[in-house]
């Protein structure tokens, strides 16, 4: 194992642009303060440090800064996912570079009838793969739901069969496109989120909040669900290599 001293570490921060504060490293979790390349300060170890060379305070503000369809450039090397909380009014949608929050938004489909909003909203997911470069997909999967706290209504069962529809029109573009793809169950991913409250209503604020806490993000409540989902979704993933991806 390579051992590492201070003046060793501070030329190799130097060399790409950074400023190494610190006088003591112990180790690869040594947390030390350091400059970025844009004058921001900020803590964190050498570990993470030589695999992203990335600074808090710039992501952030580079994800603040990303407009809706403002399409990121992909790294070589970056696995791409683009999460979905799918819909046919208002779809919202989280792209990650590996695990990182690049960008999110919402489609919102301003169609009346049923089949054509699932058509709009089929070709605008294909455009979102071929322009973003997407490896990999993750949607949330489709329950019934009973939407006034009695039996199960008309509305209810209406609503999951064009649920259905859709969804089985986003797995077909994703099998035409060869892309890997993950269903997120709604228990499951808010569960590993530690989304708490008893309406729907508080779940939705839950996600927000902890969008905000995570991203220090101001999002809507349907980009704080793909985000989520998101999250989730990519623990699916961790038990393929890289070529099974490819």
């Amino acid at each position: 194992m390579a051992k590492y001293n201070i003046e060793g570490l501070k030329k190799e921060y130097q060399d790409n642009g950074w400023e190494l504060r610190a006088d003591k490293y112990e180790n690869l979790s040594t947390l030390m303060e350091c400059i970025c390349p844009e004058g921001h300060t900020c803590h964190m170890t050498y570990d993470k440090w030589r695999k992203s060379k990335e600074c808090p305070q710039c992501a952030a503000a580079a994800l603040k800064k990303t407009k809706e369809n403002e399409v990121i450039p992909k790294s070589r090397g970056i696995k791409r996912t683009l999460a979905l909380d799918q819909a046919t009014n208002v779809t919202g949608w989280a792209v990650f570079d590996n695990e990182k929050l690049v960008s999110y938004g919402v489609f919102k489909n301003k169609e009346d009838k049923t089949e054509i909003k699932i058509n709009n909203l089929k070709h605008w997911f294909s455009d979102m793969c071929a322009a973003w470069k997407v490896d990999r997909l993750i949607f949330e999967d489709i329950q019934l739901q009973n939407f006034e706290g009695g039996p199960m209504n008309t509305i209810g069962v209406t609503t999951f069969q064009i649920l259905a529809q859709l969804q089985g029109v986003l797995i077909d573009v994703a099998v035409e496109e060869k892309l890997p793809f993950k269903l997120a169950h709604t228990g499951v991913w808010r569960k590993y989120n530690d989304i708490k409250g008893k309406s729907r209503a508080d779940k939705k604020k839950s996600a927000q909040l902890l969008v905000k806490n995570t991203y220090s993000r101001e999002v809507s409540q349907d980009e704080a669900d793909a985000i989520c989902i998101g999250r989730y979704g990519l623990t699916l993933f961790k038990e393929l290599t890289f070529s099974n991806w490819e």
